[in-house]
């Protein structure tokens, strides 16, 4: 057994106990967790600036008008203003920071300042960070009053290099030729979307001599800021919509009342959504299903953002019913390919017989022969005819995977009409 000494212990318990002090108390920041809404270099010196991500109270982010150097050093003989957050803030938390002849005075949480943080009329830039001057973690930056923008490298107190970690119109924003200026406000929900769009100059406002109007956006991070619920037959918040309201479902709803549009989708247990023959429910995010989603022939379900999530919870079923045409003859097909994922031949056409399930593999289909024209077209007929498969997999059970197609017959006792349910 490996021994520890006294000495080394204690050393490693005092090492331990400052590793554990240093961040305490702090949320640790990367770059574009925060935006910079807004600023006015005409007196009052003020800007504005917005979380991105949820932060602790004690939280620090240091704002200097230092600019960065190519040689990966600030620029010296201007100021610094450390922000102190006196509470957990949540992400969309915008403040205001003034200069009240200093000291600076901050909308929410406390300020202090160098005394030398003063921002020109003829040029600057407000550079945010984390951490040390001298090893700064940057989380976001803006370059305003002049016509140079960002240069290769700080040479005066009016320029500035982007800062190391940081790219124009990512996470850092020349807004031009103007002193004061402030972003419009076309987008204010989801962080990501809020990022993307502050450091787009194009959506800032702006005059070189009127001061602007600092805070006036009202941001939420969420991809759904407000919500409405069907509950006793009736919209709590008004009819869905796809830009801003989750739309939840406490009681049954049938889409046959109306289309659904919206932005994320909840259904509660206990409650059913059926999406009717020729009606559509549309989602731009994520979908929670508690209770039971039913989509019956020739509704529609589209869940439109590749990166949103479809989520079962609980003893939550989500089911998609397919009635086909009569047919004439028990050997007619009809020709598949599953909506949904999950699906198998043996759950979906329990009726038909094993033998009357056939998958398309196209790695097999071969068409070398042709249809005898002149210009030697082929024939569309696969040559060694083994294209069309068998789906007895495991007991009929195989899988149907969209996008792959599906051939299947009534069974040979053969009804009128067919239906299969694909569970999503």
């Amino acid at each position: 057994m490996k021994k520890i000494t006294l000495t080394n212990a204690f050393s490693f318990f005092i090492a331990l106990f400052c590793a554990v002090n240093f961040g305490f108390g702090q949320t640790t920041l990367a770059a574009g967790d925060i935006a910079i809404t807004g600023v006015n270099s005409d007196n009052p010196d003020q800007f504005s600036f917005v979380l991105l991500k949820d932060v602790v109270s004690g939280t620090q982010i240091n704002f200097t008008d230092n600019g960065w150097q190519s040689s990966g050093n600030f620029r010296a003989n201007e100021g610094t203003i450390t922000w102190t957050a006196s509470s957990d803030l949540s992400c969309g938390t915008q403040i205001i920071i003034t200069d009240l002849q200093n000291p600076f005075s901050a909308s929410i949480g406390t300020v202090t300042d160098s005394n030398q943080f003063q921002l020109s009329s003829l040029g600057d830039q407000i550079l945010a960070y984390q951490g040390l001057s001298t090893s700064p973690q940057f989380l976001y930056a803006i370059q305003f009053g002049n016509n140079t923008g960002w240069v290769p490298s700080a040479t005066t107190s009016n320029n500035s290099a982007v800062p190391t970690g940081l790219t124009n119109g990512v996470n850092a924003v020349n807004i031009g030729n103007i002193d004061n200026g402030t972003y419009n406000c076309s987008t204010t929900s989801s962080a990501s979307a809020i990022l993307a769009s502050v450091s787009d100059a194009t959506n800032w406002n702006g005059d070189d001599n009127v001061l602007q109007t600092l805070g006036d956006c009202v941001f939420s991070c969420s991809l759904c800021p407000t919500n409405t619920t069907w509950t006793s037959g009736a919209w709590s918040n008004g009819l869905p919509n796809s830009l801003s309201k989750a739309v939840v479902i406490n009681d049954d709803y049938d889409t046959s009342s109306g289309d659904i549009t919206g932005c994320s989708l909840t259904v509660n247990a206990g409650a059913t959504l059926t999406v009717s023959n020729g009606t559509f429910v549309e989602v731009e995010n994520d979908v929670n299903v508690n209770g039971t989603i039913e989509v019956q022939t020739q509704g529609a379900f589209i869940q439109n953002d590749d990166a949103g999530s479809f989520n079962l919870i609980g003893s939550g079923t989500a089911s998609v019913n397919k009635i086909t045409p009569t047919k004439a003859k028990w050997y007619y097909y009809t020709y598949w390919s599953s909506p949904v994922e999950n699906a198998t031949t043996n759950g979906v056409f329990p009726n038909v017989d094993g033998d009357r399930r056939f998958w398309f593999n196209a790695n097999n289909f071969k068409d070398e022969h042709t249809n005898g024209t002149t210009n030697g077209n082929p024939d569309d007929v696969d040559d060694n005819g083994n294209d069309w498969q068998y789906s007895l997999v495991s007991n009929g059970t195989n899988a149907m995977t969209p996008g792959v197609g599906f051939a299947i017959t009534e069974a040979r006792s053969f009804t009128p009409g067919s239906t299969g349910t694909a569970p999503l």
